[in-house]
């Protein structure tokens, strides 16, 4: 019985959290381990422009963006620009992952952590994969649902660069 309650609490509180962060333009900090389950705060990359990325493993859309990430990752390094994966995923997962598809920008495990750090930046659906841009002065500049496209990635970094 409690559980339906929570159930049907959780939408609402979704929505009013969704509602209070639609001005916020500041990027929010979290620390999360790595794949070597070494600790990484994201204040090591603020006045950097990051490419702030949220996946899973089983996400078609999401594994099929990581080369493209890897690619870009190289083009911009020495325009400080930096890619961030976060997955919403277990250590396992993501470390068999990386033996088919290697990711050559850091990797964060996300696990229910990120589940909740996606909503903080207004993922109140689970939409994945899920790309937040945050510019030199550590404010999110642009947030893009889906699976993005070179052009559109490019016009994006581009813009805020």
């Amino acid at each position: 019985m409690k559980i339906k309650h929570i159930l049907q609490i959780i939408p609402i509180i979704s929505f009013v959290f969704f509602i209070s962060n639609l001005h916020a333009t500041e990027n929010p900090t979290f620390v999360l381990p790595d794949v070597t389950d070494k600790l990484q705060s994201s204040k090591q990359w603020q006045g950097k422009l990051q490419v702030l990325n949220f996946w899973a493993t089983w996400c078609t859309p999401c594994k099929d963006e990581i080369p493209l990430f890897n690619q870009l990752q190289q083009k911009y390094k020495s325009d400080d620009v930096i890619f961030i994966g976060i997955a919403i995923d277990n250590k396992k997962a993501v470390e068999i992952f990386n033996n088919s598809i290697p990711i050559e920008y850091p990797n964060l495990i996300g696990g229910d952590n990120g589940i909740k750090l996606v909503m903080q930046y207004g993922n109140t659906q689970g939409v994945l994969p899920y790309t937040v841009i945050i510019d030199r002065d550590n404010k999110i500049a642009a947030i893009a649902k889906g699976r993005l496209t070179e052009s559109k990635l490019t016009r994006l970094i581009e813009k805020n660069l």
